[in-house]
């Protein structure tokens, strides 16, 4: 399931969200983030509270590789090319999430993180 929230107003590149985490710890970063950048939230749940600063939010299991594969491949067709940054919740197994997205979007060559 894909959800769009459009704010047009953002001109920057995105940030990948993986994870909202506890709103909080995390309501006043994602409030600050969200004022340079648009935010595309993947999480396993739909967020009960930070869709107001998101521009998409995309519900997938973070703990299935294959199914984070396929909404990443999704993604790539969509403005999330050239993400900005790949964030995610303070949990170990974002962690873990966070280097499939990353790999994945690597492998497309829409990622190079600190490589030029």
């Amino acid at each position: 399931m894909m959800r769009s929230t459009d704010s047009s107003a953002h001109a920057t590149r995105p940030v990948l969200l993986l994870g909202a985490g506890s709103r909080p710890y995390r309501e006043h970063l994602l409030q600050r983030i969200s004022a340079v950048h648009p935010v595309v939230l993947m999480d396993s749940e739909p967020s009960t509270w930070a869709t107001p600063y998101l521009r998409r939010e995309v519900t997938v299991d973070l703990a299935d590789t294959e199914a984070l594969a396929v909404a990443v491949k999704q993604l790539i067709s969509t403005p999330l090319a050239g993400a900005e940054v790949v964030l995610s919740s303070d949990e170990p197994e974002a962690v873990e999430a966070d280097y499939r997205v990353i790999r994945a979007l690597e492998r497309e060559d829409l990622y190079r993180g600190g490589r030029p």
